[in-house]
């Protein structure tokens, strides 16, 4: 992420040991306004729709329960 450009992101909750593998990879970062415990943001350019949609699924039922 060098320069000015605008991105596309989104933060969701995740389990905390979940969040320390995903962290690891370029496309995930330490979510910059929550606790960075359990929400992570998401580079959505760099994800795949199907990846995606099963995080926002993991993080639906982590909130619902």
């Amino acid at each position: 992420m060098k320069g000015k450009e605008e991105l596309g992101i989104t933060d969701i909750k995740l389990n905390s040991a979940l969040l320390e593998l995903l962290v690891m990879k370029d496309e995930f970062l330490p979510a910059y306004l929550m606790d960075k415990k359990y929400w992570v943001t998401i580079l959505l350019s760099e994800v795949s729709v199907g990846e995606l949609f099963a995080l926002i699924e993991d993080s639906f039922y982590m909130i619902k329960v």
